[in-house]
């Protein structure tokens, strides 16, 4: 059985299932508000205060409970209000603490698994069928023997047994997410009405960036003044883009210095809101950058812009209402651009000289996701990423294209060599003793164009910190660069709230071959 672990994207239900549908959500935050109004209700007799709910971002991720009724709720209360006050903290703690922003597991659930999991939860919510124990709390991974269902609170991964989960460990894992949900409510709003202070965890900065038991990565806290959206990496720097500006940074420094700023003049228009989304720097030094121009509503225009090695502007690519996504340069300095979506043509990249005159178009049948990437290989032809998904199968089979630029097509160099149950790859990048490294949110893996199958070299429990959310980029020597914040802060764009990266406590990892 494959033990790679399969991230779950923004939800705590089962493998293979992309969204809460919001019935269910709406289900759950009911059954919750029902207990909350009962003891709102006992202010008015003198006991203690409580608010309307107040959910961390993460406590997102785990509402699970399906078609809780009114009548289920008396005996899920009761359960609820027995976890006593320690207990609450505790559990509060473990998401607050963890360093990563949602729940795996290290392997999938199977078919059988899936099915019975949704009848339990029906049974755990409606009939009050609890399990008779609890999951066990792992220090490390390599305390799990694999026995029973294991709890790694570092890095919120569940580690599960090769055979077919029994019941009492199905019940054990909804208990939990149960028992979590109602936490993070509960504690929330206690903190929020000022009833208890914020709990505190003995373990705080970036000590915690340290698995235990794994050798210490490279760590660098960032002390320059960007609130980072996206990153890259060329020759010997490292280039920063952060909202308004890009600014560039020596390989091992933690000080980025100011590289372009003068975007009015590069998009030509002054009411459009630039957004970035990759940068490449070519053979000779020189960047392009990959830009979406937005109106404030639905129009969309897309651009490259050209500067050179010392961030001066030269010129801008106009691609009308085509949206770049990915870039990469081969050897010769010709540019790819990879759209965001595949063309009604089959288009899924435009190539350019060094001087911007158009090529050619490529075109391919495979299908590939938003965040797929794309690269120069060792060979200084250009690689990316497809994912054909079958639905039937429920299988996503993740390969590689070479780019043929004489022949004007992308051929398959490699296919099903990587689990078929990931998704959303996102880095591809030449590593230093492979032909690549590549990132999902279940770890980084290297591949060698010869081989049948990939190499699992980092887990993503295993990791300084979470794949979700970060910047990463592979380095000329084959290290792999995460850039991740701590904190967040809300900002008012068109008149529209969004959060954004804190400079200050942004830290760079660096992870060894």
């Amino acid at each position: 059985m494959n033990k790679t672990l399969r991230y779950q994207q923004g939800t705590f239900e089962i493998p293979q299932l992309e969204t809460v549908p919001e019935s269910v959500h709406q289900s759950v935050l009911g059954a919750l508000e029902i207990i909350q109004k009962k003891e709102e209700k006992a202010v008015m007799h003198g006991n203690a205060h409580l608010s309307r709910r107040v959910l961390l971002p993460l406590a997102a991720t785990l509402v699970l409970m399906t078609g809780m009724s009114v009548f289920a709720v008396s005996l899920y209360e009761q359960r609820m209000k027995n976890i006593n006050q320690q207990k609450l903290e505790e559990y509060y703690l473990q998401i607050q603490t963890a360093r990563v922003d949602s729940f795996h597991y290290n392997r999938p659930l199977t078919e059988t698994e899936k099915s019975r999991f949704d009848t339990l939860n029906q049974s755990y919510e409606e009939e009050g069928m609890f399990p008779k124990g609890t999951l066990t709390v792992l220090e490390s991974p390599e305390a799990y023997k694999g026995k029973g269902v294991g709890f790694y609170e570092t890095r919120s991964t569940f580690f599960l047994p090769e055979q077919e989960l029994t019941d009492e460990e199905l019940l054990q894992l909804i208990d939990f997410y149960h028992q979590v949900n109602y936490s993070l409510q509960k504690v929330g709003s206690q903190i929020k009405q000022g009833v208890i202070q914020e709990p505190e965890s003995e373990n705080s900065g970036l000590e915690q960036s340290v698995v235990p038991g794994k050798e210490r990565p490279s760590v660098l806290a960032y002390e320059g003044d960007l609130s980072i959206h996206c990153m890259t990496a060329g020759a010997d720097s490292i280039y920063l883009e952060g909202w308004d500006g890009i600014e560039k940074m020596e390989i091992g420094s933690s000080v980025s210095t100011p590289f372009f700023a003068d975007y009015d003049r590069a998009k030509g228009d002054t009411s459009l809101q630039p957004y970035i989304f990759d940068m490449v720097e070519t053979p000779e030094g020189e960047l392009y950058v990959a830009v979406v121009l937005w109106d404030g509503t639905e129009g969309k225009t897309g651009q490259i812009w050209h500067l050179d090695a010392d961030g001066n502007y030269l010129n801008t690519l106009e691609l009308g209402d085509k949206k770049p996504r990915k870039l990469a340069v081969d050897a010769r300095g010709n540019l790819y651009v990879r759209l965001g979506s595949r063309q009604q043509d089959g288009t899924i990249l435009y190539v350019y000289d060094g001087q911007g005159a158009f090529l050619t178009k490529i075109t391919s049948d495979h299908d590939f996701h938003v965040a797929n990437g794309i690269c120069r290989g060792k060979d200084g032809k250009v690689y990316m990423l497809f994912e054909d998904f079958d639905r039937q199968t429920v299988t996503t089979n993740t390969g590689i294209l070479r780019i043929d630029l004489e022949e004007k097509q992308a051929v398959v160099a490699a296919q099903h060599f990587l689990p078929d149950h990931g998704a959303a790859y996102d880095v591809l990048a030449p590593g230093g003793d492979s032909d690549f490294v590549i990132l999902g949110m279940d770890g980084i893996y290297t591949y060698d164009l010869q081989d049948e199958e990939s190499q699992l070299r980092l887990a993503s429990y295993d990791a300084p910190c979470s794949f979700e959310g970060c910047k990463a980029a592979v380095l000329p020597d084959g290290r792999m660069l995460l850039a991740k914040p701590t904190e967040y802060t809300e900002v008012t764009v068109d008149g529209k709230p969004q959060y954004r990266w804190k400079a200050e406590g942004t830290c760079f990892y660096f992870i060894e071959n």
